[in-house]
């Protein structure tokens, strides 16, 4: 169900604290470069005009709307025979 599926089960394999380790790991830098990217868009909101972002927000909106739309084009491809 995850990405690092594979992995955590060859590091299972290995020994319950590898797979642990993995686990940990992963969604510590997952977590984190969120926390780390949400820090520097709310530093970075403070230089731009009101115009400048609402522009981007609406140029962030669209891209999750297009790759929403790509996810959506993949996964309708995966269905078909």
């Amino acid at each position: 169900l995850t990405v690092g599926g594979p992995v955590l089960v060859a590091a299972w394999a290995d020994s319950a604290a590898s797979a642990v380790a993995f686990l940990a790991g992963f969604y510590l830098l997952l977590v984190g470069l969120k926390v780390v990217l949400a820090a520097i868009v709310a530093r970075g909101s403070r230089h731009l005009s009101p115009t400048g972002l609402h522009r981007a927000h609406l140029v962030a909106g669209a891209l999750l709307v297009l790759t929403g739309m790509l996810l959506v084009v993949e996964f309708g491809r995966s269905l078909l025979p």
